[in-house]
């Protein structure tokens, strides 16, 4: 099963500059909850906002530039060797390109929308969503609204 987890506003923008445009500590709490305990992938521009090993997860970084990661990381230079490390239950993390890569084969994608639009460089692909069930799990208001949602592939 591969699953993706992302977050983007409402014109797809998931970065800006190397950054996650919006500071959302909630939205943090979920994709700890979604990772705990397994591996999650994801590129290098990715894994460098982050910069640093995850306590509650395995991160996997794809890159062919970067030599080593920091202890409790991985490292593998393409996304297939990435996704076969995994075995059956493969989680994406982004960014953009490694998204685009693998949107079409999601089985389970976790997406919290943020309603508002952001300037960005980095963008969530489009998918076909009525290849999807979509449920809207909770729904936040506040200086930043968004809401959480979950497409589950029809099969």
């Amino acid at each position: 099963m591969i699953t993706l987890i992302a977050a983007c506003s409402k014109n797809r923008v998931i970065g800006c500059n190397g950054k996650i445009p919006w500071n959302i500590p909630t939205e943090r709490d979920r994709f700890k909850e979604l990772t705990k305990g397994k591996f999650v992938i994801m590129g290098r521009k990715s894994f460098e906002e982050i910069s640093h090993a995850l306590s509650y997860c395995t991160i996997i970084v794809v890159s062919k530039s970067l030599k080593k990661v920091p202890k409790g990381c991985l490292l593998t230079s393409s996304l297939e060797q990435a996704i076969a490390f995994c075995g059956k239950d493969v989680i994406i993390a982004g960014g953009q390109e490694i998204y685009e890569k693998t949107i079409q084969l999601a089985d389970l994608i976790y997406l919290t929308e943020i309603d508002l639009k952001i300037e960005g460089d980095r963008f969530f692909p489009d998918f076909d969503t009525n290849k999807y069930t979509m449920t809207v799990d909770k729904s936040f208001q506040g200086e930043i609204p968004y809401k959480y949602i979950t497409y589950k592939k029809k099969v």
